[in-house]
């Protein structure tokens, strides 16, 4: 730990490549955080409802991109997270497929 008082520009670095994913963060967060309010107000389970919270939360890292490949706005990213973790990952599932033309079973 001494060593770290010695380099401050290791922080700069980390503090740098955090700053990097600053936006994913965030709508993962939001996305996880609106998950896990749905299945608690729905009365699931805690162990279903944590992970369709951690789910929601990794479609929602990459929620710009899948907006930019399906050709909309990527400024909708907020809202699209939010969105992703009102309906759940269940229903975000079947939205993909749709779109990619594969059957909904």
């Amino acid at each position: 730990m001494q060593n770290m008082k010695e380099t401050p520009e290791l922080w700069e670095q980390i503090f740098n490549q955090l700053y990097q994913y600053k936006d994913q963060g965030i709508f993962a967060g939001l996305a996880g955080s609106v998950a896990i309010l749905r299945g608690l107000y729905n009365g699931g389970g805690w162990k279903k409802t944590l992970l369709d919270g951690v789910l929601c939360a990794l479609f929602a890292w990459f929620v710009k991109d899948l907006l930019t490949l399906f050709g909309l706005n990527h400024e909708l990213a907020y809202l699209a997270s939010v969105f992703i973790g009102y309906i759940g990952v269940d229903s975000v599932g079947k939205i993909l497929k749709g779109k990619a033309g594969l059957k909904n079973d």
